[in-house]
């Protein structure tokens, strides 16, 4: 009986204690903020209440953490029309109470979804914590989330990037006290031993004997220390995995979660890892380091992953397989569906070929089976020809171009208005988008066209192109020479030679003229130029045609005409001989009949039928006749249409981890 009393005494008290534990954290945690207002306030109308409470949580756990308090405010621009935004945000932080302990130490945060502009005051401890050009940084950032994910896009822009730096200057912070600590301890070491010597009575023998101990059994464990990880390695965060040892782990790690590492905050991609793994060595250390480079600024600009993986076989698998599981299992993509693409070249003598995996809705959606055909065509011939750093540098461009605007081949220039009229003397004159010439072919073309420019006063350009997308040979003409500032003179003078060719197919030639330059436009001069270049290109390659092409443009400005070609000639006076000799043939036989002299008869009975009076026709003579014919269409081959090679293309299937993928790829 009295145990039971004792038993309900204690869980009493331990009651009463609880509470007043629970009123002393309480009171201490009101004293440091207040959580009478949310920290997210939306004056646009525009975020759900399930987007308000998500960032005013995040906000409470961000001044947990750092102990500096963050508040959120979206306002259309009216709200501080006779005011400023700096006011606003100042007020918002000031008449809410919010800040944490008695400094109010924080940060305000204002946008405008209107306009996209932005402010963040630092109010109390949290000035000069963050540099300004950091804070700068953020104004210019996050207004570009606005059109893909409403008014909530910048604000969880904001919050996040101040996460992110203050994270950094925390682990700075503790690294710093850890090296200051690490040298007292050092200093402090360094005390113990001299008081330690000084103490020491034990002969100078035994303490080499001891000290060859203590020597031989710290290598000893040194040695075991060392061996002990080889015998259970396990892939860290950051490994980069492929081939067997890639299919090793994930026969072990079938069901593997796919961490990533230091995720980017923009992107949300892994920035520690590199997204060019040359293991069939393609590419030299500084064709490496160049793409690397670029693959990281598209990522930066599409949100999107683009990785390049070299092999020297696939090790049991097919391609499409291989490349899906090497982007899954080492953590590659952007954001919470793994936006991203990645590029298998396998160097197998047996199986030599390219595979493209994309991943994610966004990447598969615009990754569809007709512009694939195209960028697989224009990276098959790189690869037949050996020339893998212009192929692969070219599938990255291709790739952003379709991922940001649609289509493979629609450049930046040929999006957007065009700007002002201005001459840009830098640019080059000759553009090989059509990748129809080599780098000397390309410098003998520009010198030839210098020349041609110089003499005649006229900017003379030549551009080379796959397709021109959705626009005509004349729009994308026009568009090209305005959008990048060719022409000489107030008027912009300038004759652009375009030359649109895929590979397997006959050539188009456009030749346009600008400014001053239009006057050249006369007679059959420019349809007999694109002709012959056309036939040129056809016969003897672009590089030949094009510097033929030039000549052909020289005699158009000088005499206002373009000769006719020595098989011209030829081919017109056999036309006409033949011509002339059918319609002589014709009337010569009209005429050999009309002097025909009748034959003699003496009497009719030639015209009666043996044993009657009746008459029977002997032939039939007529005046003319006719005949009608009904032409077969003849089928022909396009230049337009899809691709010259078989598709391989996959619109959905999944390598080991079971995430969905397409691709498409070419042996060669």
């Amino acid at each position: 009986m009295k145990i039971g009393m004792k038993k309900k005494k204690s869980i009493a008290l331990f009651l009463l204690l609880a509470l007043v534990l629970g009123s002393v954290v309480t009171a201490f945690a009101d004293e440091n903020w207040s959580e009478a207002y949310y920290r997210a306030v939306d004056l646009t109308g525009e975020l759900s209440d399930a987007q308000r409470n998500s960032l005013d949580a995040d906000c409470i756990e961000f001044m947990k953490t750092y102990h500096l308090d963050c508040s959120l405010l979206a306002v259309p621009t009216k709200r501080y029309a006779d005011s400023s935004m700096e006011e606003l945000a100042r007020g918002m932080f000031t008449e809410n109470d919010f800040g944490y302990g008695e400094g109010k130490d924080g940060f305000s945060v204002v946008y405008d979804a209107e306009t996209g502009a932005a402010v963040i005051l630092c109010m109390g401890a949290a000035q000069g914590v963050i540099e300004e050009p950091y804070l700068d940084f953020i104004i210019q950032t996050v207004p570009k989330y606005q059109e893909e994910y409403g008014t909530y896009g910048p604000l969880y822009a904001s919050l996040r990037m101040l996460s992110k730096k203050m994270e950094q200057i925390t682990e700075e912070e503790a690294q710093q006290t850890e090296e200051a600590s690490r040298e007292i301890e050092e200093s402090l070491t360094e005390d113990v031993e001299e008081a330690a010597e000084e103490a020491e009575e034990t002969t100078v023998s035994e303490t080499e004997e001891k000290q060859e101990a203590v020597t031989e059994a710290a290598e000893t464990t040194n040695s075991v220390e060392e061996e002990q990880p080889a015998l259970n390695a396990e892939p860290n965060l950051y490994d980069i995995l492929t081939g067997y040892e890639l299919y090793a782990y994930i026969e072990k790690n079938p069901d593997a979660d796919i961490t990533r590492g230091e995720t980017d905050y923009v992107t949300q991609a892994d920035e520690s890892r590199s997204r060019v793994i040359d293991g069939a060595d393609l590419l030299t250390d500084e064709e490496e380091a160049a793409l690397e480079k670029r693959l990281a600024e598209i990522r930066k600009e599409i949100q999107r992953d683009l990785v390049v993986l070299t092999d020297v076989s696939c090790y049991g698998h097919e391609r499409s397989v291989y490349a899906a599981d090497f982007y899954d299992y080492n953590g590659y993509g952007c954001g919470t569906m793994y936006e991203g693409a990645v590029l298998l070249i396998c160097m197998d003598p047996s199986d030599r070929g390219f595979w493209t995996a994309c991943t994610g809705r966004k990447t598969r959606g615009a990754y569809t089976e007709y512009y694939a055909n195209q960028v697989d065509d224009m990276l098959y011939d790189y690869a037949k020809a050996s020339r893998f750093n212009e192929g692969i540098t070219d599938w990255a461009e291709n790739m952003r171009r379709l991922l940001l605007y649609g289509q493979p081949f629609s450049y930046d220039w040929m999006n957007g208005p065009l700007p002002d009229s201005f001459s840009d003397p830098e640019a080059p004159r000759v553009v090989d988008d059509g990748h129809l010439l080599t780098s000397e072919e390309i410098e003998t073309l520009k010198k030839k066209a210098r020349e041609l420019s110089d003499v005649h006063d006229v900017d003379v350009v030549i551009h080379t192109a796959y397709n021109t997308a959705d626009l005509s040979m004349e729009e994308y003409a026009e568009r090209f020479y305005k959008a990048l500032g060719y022409g000489k003179g107030d008027n912009h003078s300038g004759v652009l030679i375009t030359v649109k060719k895929r590979s397997g197919y006959s050539a188009t030639v456009d030749v346009a003229c600008f400014g001053d330059a239009v006057k050249y436009q006369t007679g059959v001069g420019m349809d007999r130029m694109r002709s012959r270049t056309e036939t040129r290109i056809s016969d003897d390659g672009a590089a030949t045609g094009l510097s033929f092409c030039l000549d052909l443009l020289d005699s158009q400005i000088r005499k206002g005409r373009v000769p006719r070609s020595a098989a011209s000639w030829a081919f017109s006076i056999v036309c006409e001989l033949i011509l002339g000799l059918i319609v002589g043939g014709i009337l010569r036989s009209g005429a050999k009949k009309r002097m025909d002299t009748p034959k003699v008869e003496e009497n009719a009975m030639a015209y009666l039928v043996k044993g009657s009076l009746s008459i029977q026709k002997l032939h039939d003579s007529f005046i003319n006749s006719s005949v009608s014919r009904t032409r077969k269409p003849r089928e022909t081959s396009s230049s337009g249409g899809s691709s010259s090679y078989k598709s391989s293309y996959k619109s959905s299937y999944s390598g080991s981890s079971g995430r969905s993928h397409s691709g498409s790829g070419r042996s060669f």
